[in-house]
């Protein structure tokens, strides 16, 4: 019998928009709308009832199609999904058989904790930076509430002022606030700006030069509670393109010793364009630093890196 959090595996997306949330200590009941286009099922507690949840079809995480599926949840577990399973005595039956449910999405890159209230003549970038973090991250329980909604069940957020994301991470998994898992980053590690010439400031909030910055940077966002750490490796942001190397290969490459002591997988985020920044990134993600993952290479051709 297949145990596994249902946040990981089964959390489900129904059909359009509708949503099985899991990380959440209140035991929620789904509230099904006339218009079944909204939905949310939060699993309880590990004291919580049996339920009995019934799906026309389900495909699991393989592509494998189940029809007639039946999942057994117990507290905040699937205990088994499969096709006519017998119905616990006393289990909460909840009759979804019209529907299709799919494993919960993954979003792997987002900025959850910033908030456009979407004024008359105003855009998304416009207001960022003109709220005090704290109350965007309070506003921005919206979008974690319809990341939700529409199926999204863990997601990756990189880069937000004063640790919101790691509040925002810590009161979803406190029960506290409605949303996806959440893995975070704190802070993306980047250089001085024309700004900001002098020395990095203390804590840094990520701004780092020279090999000794960017290991304290580093060192910070992991003693913040951060998942990941993300470095800006390039410029290039809303309608900058420009993609200029920032940090060295060498500065890359302290951050990534640092967030292998603490068991972490780094993150460059870049658009890179100049030669040497895209020789640079393949040193990084291939050989020396051992990167797991570079994010913005919307403008690279498919085997820039090969292939992966």
């Amino acid at each position: 019998m297949r145990v596994a959090r249902i946040c990981i595996s089964l959390l489900v997306l129904l059909a359009f928009h509708i949503g099985l949330a899991s990380n959440f200590p209140a035991c929620t009941d789904v509230n099904l709308r006339e218009d079944l286009h909204l939905t949310t099922f939060a699993a309880g507690t590990a004291g919580a009832s049996l339920k009995a949840i019934r799906f026309g079809k389900l495909v699991d995480g393989t592509g494998k199609v189940i029809p007639n599926a039946v999942v057994i949840v117990e507290g905040d577990r699937i205990k088994d999904v499969g096709t006519g399973l017998s119905i616990p005595a006393g289990a909460e039956v909840i009759n979804l058989s019209r529907y299709t449910g799919i494993p919960g999405l993954i979003d792997a890159h987002t900025h959850i904790t910033y908030y456009w209230d979407q004024a008359p003549g105003t855009r998304p970038w416009s207001q960022l930076g003109s709220r005090m973090p704290a109350v965007s991250m309070f506003l921005a329980q919206e979008n974690a509430r319809k990341a939700l909604e529409v199926g999204v069940t863990t997601l990756r957020n990189l880069h937000a002022a004063e640790y919101t994301d790691v509040a925002m991470r810590d009161l979803i998994n406190m029960g506290a606030m409605v949303g996806p898992r959440m893995f975070v980053s704190g802070y993306g590690l980047h250089v001085a700006s024309q700004s900001s010439r002098t020395a990095a400031p203390i804590p840094s909030k990520g701004q780092a030069n020279g090999v000794e910055e960017v290991t304290r940077a580093a060192r910070e966002q992991i003693a913040a509670g951060a998942d990941w750490v993300k470095m800006f490796g390039s410029t290039g942001s809303d309608q900058d393109v420009t993609g200029f190397q920032t940090f060295t290969l060498d500065e890359m490459k302290a951050a990534v010793d640092r967030l292998s002591m603490a068991e972490l997988a780094g993150v460059i985020a870049a658009i890179p364009l100049a030669q040497q920044t895209q020789e640079m990134l393949r040193s990084i993600a291939m050989r020396e630093a051992e990167q797991r993952l570079l994010e913005h290479l919307a403008l690279q051709a498919d085997d820039q890196y090969g292939g992966n």
